[in-house]
């Protein structure tokens, strides 16, 4: 096994905009996000969006969002050696980890489908409204 430094290995782009992110995305053989106390999970799809595999910490909240994905790969946040090896696993078999992310990408479009989550939030806002004004009109 050869070895490479960090410095080789890691691209810190710094704030980029949004097609340099998704180009950057592209090129990445994957996304790390192994926090051991939350994660942010927009970088997540971002990454997934573009065919780009991605380890995270076996979180709860990660799990419950991208556990179903099979380019989104949990591990145990506890054990580097463990991570290593399905890091080394998988990127190992390149070409299959993008095909597991790409072949994502129309069920993580449903999912987080922007229009329909916003649908969503408006008519529990105007539901919420409703509510509200029509028991201080009514009484």
């Amino acid at each position: 096994m050869t070895s490479v430094s960090t410095e080789e290995a890691v691209t810190l782009a710094g704030y980029v905009g949004d097609e340099e992110l998704r180009e950057l995305d592209r090129q990445s053989q994957a996304l790390f996000c192994l926090s051991d106390f939350e994660a942010f999970g927009l970088p997540i799809l971002e990454a997934l969006a573009s065919g780009t595999p991605v380890f995270l910490s076996r979180l709860r909240e990660l799990e419950s969002l991208f556990s179903d994905c099979r380019a989104a790969h949990f591990c145990p946040h506890e054990a580097p050696n463990t991570t290593a090896k399905q890091v080394l696993s998988t990127l190992a078999r390149h070409e299959g980890a993008i095909r597991e992310a790409v072949d994502d990408i129309p069920r993580l479009q449903a999912i987080f489908d922007w229009d329909r989550i916003a649908l969503r939030k408006w008519r529990f806002l105007a539901s919420a409204w409703s509510r509200k004004h029509l028991w201080s009109w009514s009484g």
